[in-house]
């Protein structure tokens, strides 16, 4: 028996796809089927057809944001080499005076990804949760997470700990039956963590819909159950 909650787009894609061509060698052994194979072989290549075209999109998306992370970083090293320059010229008199000293108020500039995006929790067996999410599309480049949890009730302020480090963008991770944590994700990029993504609750229990997120939440924030 197949359980549905191990199956990815791509599983489930080529195990319909097999029913159907088994469906299509031997329709006498299935005289009551209730629908057309040859609609749904056309929807299958259809949706095929559909996967392909995000997955490519993917791929450009992805050689676009290296791109991107390879300008931040040039840029930040560009500036930070200047802003060296222009001290050691300061410091040696060869800035006239009526220009001033260089500013020292300026907010640092670190290399950490922005938040990851669509956090998504589940039930993914007896006791377990599985969390999934999209890259950052902003910030450094990401070279791997933090998976951070918090066990509710919580109090006043979010006591965070690290549940687990990882290098992909999804995880399973073990839960109590009967308790609700809350989880976030932190990417980490050359210089440190960056910033949150919003969080998810997720109570487990016999009820898989338990699951709460809040996507119109602050980075960091989110539903409590």
């Amino acid at each position: 028996m197949v359980n549905p909650s191990d199956l990815n787009d791509a599983r489930m894609i080529a195990l319909a796809e097999g029913l159907v061509n088994g469906l299509s060698a031997k329709p006498e052994l299935f005289p009551g089927c209730p629908a057309d194979l040859g609609d749904l072989a056309g929807a299958m290549n259809g949706l095929k057809a559909l996967m392909a075209g995000d997955a490519e999109h993917e791929r450009q998306m992805a050689a676009l944001r290296e791109e991107q992370h390879q300008a931040m970083e040039q840029l930040v090293w560009s500036a930070r080499a200047l802003a060296q320059f222009l001290d050691q010229l300061h410091a040696h008199g060869l800035i006239p005076p009526e220009l001033g000293p260089p500013p020292t108020d300026l907010p640092p500039v670190k290399l950490v990804p922005g938040p990851c995006h669509q956090l998504r929790a589940r039930e993914h067996g007896p006791e377990q949760v599985e969390l999934v999410w999209r890259v950052p599309i902003s910030g450094s480049r990401v070279l791997g997470y933090e998976v951070q949890k918090a066990q509710v009730p919580c109090g006043p302020g979010i006591p965070w700990e690290t549940a687990i480090t990882s290098l992909s963008n999804r995880v399973v991770l073990p839960q109590p039956d009967g308790s609700v944590f809350l989880y976030r994700v932190v990417g980490r990029g050359p210089e440190g963590l960056g910033e949150p993504s919003t969080y998810v609750a997720i109570r487990m229990g016999p009820d898989p819909e338990d699951e709460l997120d809040d996507e119109a939440a602050q980075p960091g924030g989110g539903a409590v159950v």
